[in-house]
């Protein structure tokens, strides 16, 4: 199948299969015989993104943090916070990969989606106030 829809002249394959281990297996196997062929899909965690860009895929969207910052971004606006204070809240969030994010993440699915169990309640305390020491002032 593969063959018949050209993709050695395709600018880029966008993977948009319902789970996360199908869309991982496709990402294989274009890799695998495309090598040069971009390719885009959208996951829901960091983890799996990761991964897939360890197999090859060249852009990857963790729906998870994306969707999460965005939603954050509308409520920080909604509240008539500044402008410029919002920003630097949500790309302090998004640096180094979401290190803030990931350091709340003890706990969180890993690329299969499966969770440990690990209580996250107060996990990250302070990274969180690292960024926004006061968060009533935000």
């Amino acid at each position: 199948m593969m063959g018949t829809i050209a993709l050695t002249r395709a600018r880029s394959v966008i993977v948009t299969i319902g789970t996360y281990e199908a869309a991982k297996r496709m990402i294989a196997n274009l890799r695998q015989f495309y090598p040069n062929v971009p390719v885009m899909t959208a996951v829901q965690f960091l983890a799996q993104r990761d991964e897939l860009r360890q197999i090859g895929a060249r852009q990857v969207v963790a729906l998870a943090p994306e969707g999460t910052l965005s939603f954050g971004r509308f409520i920080l606006d909604s509240l008539g916070v500044d402008a410029a204070r919002a920003e630097e809240t949500i790309s302090a969030l998004k640096a180094d990969d979401y290190a803030v994010l990931r350091g709340l993440g003890a706990g969180a699915p890993d690329a299969a989606g499966n969770n440990p169990g690990t209580d996250t309640r107060t996990a990250g305390a302070t990274e969180l106030n690292a960024i926004s020491p006061n968060p009533r002032a935000l």
